[in-house]
């Protein structure tokens, strides 16, 4: 050991000398057990096993003196039922014991072995965990391996693992797919998806760090409460049965030195898994500004170099407000209603302001329950009316609040500033995420009141910068006061009612980590943080995350009426309420749909008060948004309801800063700001596309996700389209949200900023076939531009917001669902039914819910033609199979449209193909069918089962004369069941349910072969007669491949899906059907042809016809991508044959066979162009391409 203690003294000095660890001879592993713990070393890295904790690693730090760079890594799953969360670091009853350590060693290496036989608590999974260090290597490789003793009935995923780092560890390190590298504070950084699966954290002083590898799964980094975390989560799909196996391996690998990139390639070029060494062609930064939110020296530099107005409305956008007040009745409507506000203001008492802004802290509009009909679980659902400002009335059975039948009798007393008394309802609480809810209405009013009062002080100062009149802004100034006196007394507080009884700057700064005790209601104690963090944290407003939202009003406000405020006034507004209201929000590093408000808050402060470094804060959240969260295409990463949260956080903020420059003087590091062009960058433009081209013809979006079948693309943001970009699809848009006339009525955006010469009217623009390649959602339309119909197909992969749902099939038409999503129930604690996978229409596996993390999603063909259009895709949704894959093709006659569906699954026990249509208006067809029982993995009751390989048809009738028929085609040994399932979507329908349809197949016993199926399905709206008559399977005789006969009202459809190279021959009435390779369909009447198309085949014949394609599928290499400024394009390794014909198409490209899809915009030679001039997407990574060429015929 003597020996062993002087080389690792050496080889500090090596390592003070040099920065990265492999500069050094190989150091010999060793291990060393006390009664404490367990320690493995090489005189490179150190890494400590609690005895006490397990054996968990509890120590992982660079030798000699290197700090400690975990927090925590455990293994940690929760179960129906159990109130916490089991992990192997504990040792009560939730933890996973007792355990035995075994340290082995070998040639070059020593490793520790921790077992656990489930002979303790809770007995669930018998547990190996190895813990590996090798000579002279940074990294400390890991495997955990988990069989399941019995049933496990797990709630939520199982972290496996879960590494918590050490407090220093405040900034990330994530691979980009371009092999460039980003770096940015602990929560403002997302690894994209298609890069290596490692992460890491670093300390951005010493550049000490470690990076996390999994060779089985991407690492997901979330930032859990001040701490960055990574975790793994388990293939389970939420079923564990007797007997099911787990495994994980990761890597830790330490590093230091500076530049930091070097020193992290250094380390992960030593990670098993990991071929070649890390080089990062780039590296960007990202994150925070790190200033001290108490420094006011910006501010009282450059305060008075301000132009007012200098925020949302700068002076030209005043001049053209009053041209268009003079020359519109919309602007002058919009007047009238700011002065009707305004003036119900000025009319009220003299001490009105004062009453509705109280000294007392106000607490959260939501978590306020309604004891007497627990309406709208769990937030309550209440109407405050300006009129009645005392009372909070429930939407649900009306009961008015404060009510003397409630009674608020539980009392909680603040004393930092002086007393605050906050009064509760002491009877009945309710449970949620941990806490126990009690309802303040007392508290909700005064955040009612003052959300309305900053409201009412930027409908005043908006009539004074209209109307130049000033009693409209004298009052804004008394509003402006008022906050700025009682706001520096406002309490941090959560929604979850606890209140931090300190300093507010302290509490602001640690959360998480309180210097003492919050104030709560019992039975809750205290445990010195906030519940949930920054995310429901409040000061001043509804403590709901977002306090941004009225301190950008007050901001607002202020700009346009400080030139009647006196000088020493206006400093005190500026410091007391302004930079006051920003303190709570630059405390907050994270970066997600709630402070997208808040950061624009703050940047559109640092605007009006003059502080540069606040706008900065503003703008790296506008830019990680803009860049991160938004996918590469422009679509939301979660929804697109909480697409339209997070666009509504930023886009003011967005336009408020286009032309903006620093202070005249100012300067940084980084350089200057002058006039910033925010509406050139390409990556913004792309959200604003996705905006107009994922629309239905209803113009709102599916409700894919968590989100809403209502959920519609804002107005003013559609007016910032229209007005701020060339791309004449935007006006129609506009016109035609404003019945084909915008002349005729405006927003405020447009108050501002519309030019007030008249826009001409345009007709509604086409609605696009299109295949979002990074969303990874497909539309198919029909009609006349697009506007009859829809039919999206998700392969999107899991995220925040996201459902078990992929590959699921959503279909509108002639104004109505047709197959529905039952969309979002937002915090009601019932949510859960909509987002399983059951819930959607799809292919079930094995009863159980899809995997979440590495489900992935791919797109193989997406062609659309005049006649027919088609779709295939699949994904990695359930590590059973070999493959789950869905091919719907839309095929349109003038006669009617329908959908022929394939889908495809390999492996598993059991395979259920469900769908579910709008309503309840079922009537049924052929189906046969016998009581059977219920349905208990799906909650499904009053089944019934009807065997056989007859076709049968499901019919809704709906509204408007409108029906929608389902045609199932049946296969061997397939079972059909129709039962009653979830069909809940809103809080007000409670109890309700939607017939089921369920096709299942279950693989025989003692087979020896997978379970192969694949569903065919047929389904069309009409509102008159039905264009399908009936449809049948026609065997091939090829393996995997597929033929359907539909008979319509006008002929006889043929769909095929043939593997590549495979010839098809089919017997028609009229002479053989070849088809050799591809998907093909062909139309005929009688012996002639109405249409026929081909994709990715080599040949079509039917009774003289014929479709040929010399090289139907072409593929090769991509040499390079690039995305930079307005024009996009993949360099590939070949030129593309007759490049005009394929623009509009769609190439494929990603690594290996997981592809996504790009529309080409233009060609040139061997680049292929997915943006021009700023329209189109970024290229995502990719080795390979590959592009289905197609051909069609139609009958003249």
């Amino acid at each position: 050991m003597a020996r062993t203690d002087c080389r690792r003294g050496v080889f500090g000095l090596l390592l003070a000398g040099l920065g990265f660890l492999t500069a050094v001879p190989a150091l010999a592993a060793t291990a060393s057990e006390s009664a404490e713990g367990i320690a493995l070393e090489n005189g490179i890295v150190r890494a400590f096993f609690s005895a006490g904790s397990g054996y968990t690693p509890s120590e992982f730090r660079r030798l000699p003196e290197g700090q400690n760079l975990l927090g925590l890594c455990i293994l940690s799953y929760i179960t129906e039922g159990a109130q916490y969360w089991f992990q192997d670091n504990k040792q009560d009853e939730y933890g996973i014991g007792p355990v035995t350590p075994r340290v082995e060693r070998g040639e070059g290496f020593v490793r520790l072995v921790v077992t656990n036989l489930a002979a303790g608590q809770p007995g669930h999974f018998r547990v190996t965990k190895t813990h590996t260090l090798r000579d002279g290597s940074p990294v400390l490789e890991n495997e955990y391996r988990l069989e399941a003793t019995g049933p496990v009935p797990l709630r939520g995923g199982l972290s496996l693992p879960l590494v918590q780092c050490g407090p220093s560890l405040t900034r990330a390190a994530v691979p980009r797919a371009d092999g460039s590298l980003l770096l940015g504070d602990a929560a403002g950084v997302r690894r994209d998806e298609a890069a290596a699966p490692w992460a890491a954290a670093y300390n951005p002083e010493t550049g000490e760090g470690f990076a996390f590898h999994s060779p089985d799964g991407a690492p997901n980094l979330v930032l859990s409460g001040d701490r960055l975390t990574v975790i793994c989560a388990a293939a389970t799909e939420g079923k564990v049965t007797a007997g099911t196996r787990l495994r994980a391996r990761f890597s830790l690998a330490a590093f230091a030195g500076k530049p930091l990139p070097q020193a992290l390639a250094t380390a992960l070029a030593r990670v098993p898994g990991i071929a070649a060494p890390v080089r990062f062609g780039r590296v960007t930064e990202m994150g925070g500004t790190g200033f001290d939110p108490n420094d006011l020296s910006l501010w009282e530099r450059y305060r008075e170099s301000v132009r007012r107005p200098a925020t949302f409305i700068r002076p030209a956008d005043l001049a053209r407000a009053r041209e268009n007040v003079r020359r519109h009745a919309w602007a002058q409507r919009l007047l009238a209603a700011y002065r009707s506000r305004a003036d119900r203001v000025l009319r009220q008492p003299a001490d009105y302001v004062e009453r509705m802004i109280s000294e007392t802290t106000p607490l959260c509009t939501l978590f306020t329950m309604c004891p007497e009909c627990e309406y709208a679980p769990v937030h309550g659902q209440y109407t405050w009316n300006v009129e009645r400002p005392d009372e909070l009335q429930c939407r649900g059975c009306g009961t008015v609040y404060p009510n003397a039948k409630y009674p608020e009798d539980l009392r909680l007393v603040t004393r930092y500033g002086g007393e605050q008394v906050f009064t509760f309802y002491g009877g009945k609480h309710w449970d949620f995420l941990g806490m126990s809810l009690r309802s303040s209405w007392s508290g909700a009013i005064r955040a009612y009141k003052n959300g309305y009062m900053a409201g009412a002080a930027r409908d005043l100062a908006i009539t004074y910068a209209l109307t130049g009149e000033r009693p409209y802004a004298e009052k804004a100034a008394e509003i402006l006061s008022r906050f700025a006196t009682v706001y520096p007394r406002y309490l941090v507080h959560s929604g979850y009612g606890e209140i931090a009884d300190m300093d507010p700057h302290v509490a602001a700064a640690r959360i998480n980590d309180l210097p003492a005790d919050e104030t709560n209601c019992p039975p809750n104690k205290p445990d010195r943080k906030l519940h949930a963090g920054y995310w429901t944290a409040g000061r001043g407003f509804s403590a709901v995350g977002m306090e941004g939202t009225e301190l950008s009003q007050l901001a607002e406000a202020y700009d346009l009426v400080a030139d009647v405020i006196p000088e020493a006034e206006r400093r005190r507004i500026e410091r007391d309420l302004l930079l006051e209201g920003t303190h709570l929000l630059l405390c907050d590093p994270s970066l997600n749909n709630k402070t997208a408000t808040n950061r624009s808050a703050v940047g559109e402060v640092g605007m009006c008060v003059g502080d540069p470094r606040r706008v900065r804060f503003g703008l790296e959240g506008l830019r990680w948004f803009i860049n991160e969260w938004f996918l590469a295409d422009g679509a939301a990463s979660e929804s697109p309801a909480y697409g339209n949260m997070t666009l509504a956080g930023i886009w003011r903020f967005a336009d408020a800063v286009h032309g903006y420059s620093d202070p005249p003087g100012y300067q940084e590091e980084s350089g200057r700001i002058d006039n910033l062009d925010i509406y050139g960058d390409a990556r913004y433009r792309s959200i604003f596309q996705v905006l107009a081209d994922s629309l239905l013809p209803s113009l709102t979006y599916p409700p894919i996700a968590d989100s809403y079948l209502t959920t519609g693309p804002m107005r003013d943001v559609v007016e910032v389209m229209a007005t701020r970009l060339p791309q004449p699809r935007f006006r129609s848009l506009l016109c035609e949200l404003s019945g084909g006339d915008p002349s005729r009525e405006g927003t405020e955006w447009a108050l501002f900023h519309r030019d007030p010469e008249p826009m001409p009217a345009l007709p509604p623009a086409p609605l696009p076939d299109r295949f979002f390649s990074a969303w990874k959602l497909g539309f198919l339309r029909s009609g006349k531009d697009g506007r009859r119909g829809a039919a999206v197909v998700s392969a999107s992969d899991w995220g925040g917001h996201h459902h078990l749902d992929s590959l699921n099939l959503f279909y509108w038409q002639d104004g109505q669902e047709l197959l529905s999503d039952l969309g979002y129930l937002w915090d009601n604690p019932d949510k859960h039914h909509l987002d399983r996978t059951v819930a959607h229409n799809l292919v079930v596996v094995d009863q159980a819910q899809q995997r979440s993390s590495g489900r992935g999603g791919w797109l193989h063909r997406f062609n659309p033609s005049p006649h027919v259009k088609v779709i295939e895709v699949s994904s990695a949704a359930y590590p059973q199979t070999s493959e789950y894959r869905r091919t719907v093709f839309l095929i349109e006659h003038p006669e009617g449209v329908y959908l022929a569906d394939l889908f495809r699954v390999v492996g598993g026990e059991t395979h259920d193909y469900v769908f579910h249509g709008p309503n309840r208006e079922l009537t049924l067809e052929g189906f046969a069918g016998e009581p059977a029982p219920d349905l208990e993995a799906y909650r499904f009751t009053q089944v019934r089962a009807a065997h056989g390989q007859e076709p049968w048809r499901a019919t809704w009738t709906l509204a408007e004369g409108l029906r929608f028929q389902a045609l199932s085609l049946p296969q061997p040994g397939e079972t059909s069941l129709l039962a009653e399932g979830w069909g809940q979507r809103t809080a007000q329908e409670k109890g309700a349910t939607l017939p089921y349809v369920v096709r299942r197949r279950s693989r025989p016993a003692g087979s020896g072969e997978p379970l192969a199926s694949t569903f065919a399905s047929l389904f069309e709206g009409s509102q008159g007669r039905f264009l399908v008559r009936s449809a049948k399977w026609i065997e091939t005789g090829v393996p995997g491949a597929a033929a359907l006969g539909i008979e319509t009202v006008v002929g006889t459809d043929y769909v095929v899906s043939a593997p590549e190279g495979a010839t098809i021959r089919l017997q028609t009435p009229s002479g053989p059907l070849v088809v050799q390779g591809g998907l093909a369909v062909l139309s005929t009447t009688g012996d002639a042809l109405r249409f026929a198309s081909l994709v990715g085949g080599k040949r079509l014949e039917w009774n003289g016809h014929r479709l040929t394609l010399a090289e139907p599928v072409l593929r090769g290499k991509v040499r390079r991508i690039e995305n930079a400024g307005a024009a996009c394009w993949l360099e590939l390794d070949r030129a593309l044959p007759q490049p005009a014909t394929l623009v509009g198409q769609t190439i494929t490209a990603g690594r290996g066979e997981k592809h996504t899809g790009y529309e080409i915009r233009a060609v040139e030679g061997a680049r292929v162009y997915v943006r021009q001039d700023g329209d189109g997407v970024d290229v995502q990574a990719a080795d390979n391409w590959e592009l289905a060429l197609s051909a069609t015929l139609a009958a003249p």
